[in-house]
């Protein structure tokens, strides 16, 4: 390939300024600068299991994942824990709590780095579903939690405003580089698929038992479902173990 002179680097130069100039500074851009749903690369969790179930693509850019499982099933320690994990490869990680249930302590604990982890308590869920869809708007990457595990019964998706918001929050996804998790009860993932929200990945969490050290509890086991999984067969599962940086102190009779 022959390289390009001055003369034809002037004239590209010339040919993008104009570009900018009538459409703006996003309508023409380098193909390396661009990064979106079809990026191969994803976002690596960082934890084995996980990466096994998910392929090589990680969590999908531009998509939504939903992790499902009862309020004491460890989805929001494993979503924690992915945080985490994350956050050692410098992607930012913002986190929508409008049940304010998030304890900065037990985030902590689970390796979550406090300083880099951006909180939002929205009054709602709706109003939480809002606020990441204008994050996703603005542009950026890494990835969105919405904790919807603790909310109120009438703030589902039986709620009207629930699913505006839902729908809107689906459609700015493609072609971002924003990864969106959704944290919600099996109940509320039932619901989603009725009103056909396009989810990419969809994953059950199921506690197995504690992970004892004497009395202490130094964590528990979880057992992760594949239920739909776009560039995957579902039905397909791993067994994880989540850690405490700290031992849980138990009875000691």
């Amino acid at each position: 390939m022959k390289p390009i002179t001055t003369k034809q680097r002037a004239g590209l130069q010339q040919v993008i300024t104009t570009i900018h100039r009538r459409w703006g500074a996003e309508a023409l851009r380098p193909l390396g600068e661009q990064r979106g749903a079809g990026d191969a690369a994803g976002i690596t969790t960082g934890l084995p299991v996980l990466d096994d179930l998910l392929g090589p693509n990680g969590l999908p850019r531009g998509s939504l994942t939903q992790f499902t499982g009862s309020p004491t099933s460890g989805v929001t320690t494993l979503a924690l824990k992915l945080a985490a994990a994350i956050q050692q490869h410098d992607e930012p990680v913002i986190y929508l709590d409008p049940c304010c249930t998030l304890d900065p302590g037990y985030a902590a604990r689970c390796g979550v780095d406090p300083e880099r982890l951006l909180l939002v308590r929205p009054p709602t869920l709706a109003a939480g579903m809002n606020i990441a869809s204008d994050l996703i708007t603005l542009g950026g990457s890494g990835l969105l939690v919405l904790d919807g595990m603790a909310c109120p019964p009438g703030d589902t998706l039986q709620n009207s405003g629930f699913q505006v918001a839902l729908r809107r929050l689906a459609a700015r996804l493609p072609g971002s580089a924003w990864a969106l998790l959704c944290l919600t009860p099996p109940a509320r993932v039932r619901l989603a698929a009725a009103c056909a929200v396009p989810a990419a990945v969809r994953l059950r969490v199921e506690k197995l038992g504690w992970i004892r050290n004497g009395h202490d509890i130094q964590g528990y086991d979880v057992c992760i479902t594949v239920i739909k999984d776009r560039h995957g067969a579902p039905g397909r599962q791993g067994v994880m173990a989540i850690t405490f940086d700290e031992l849980v102190q138990g009875d000691s009779t």
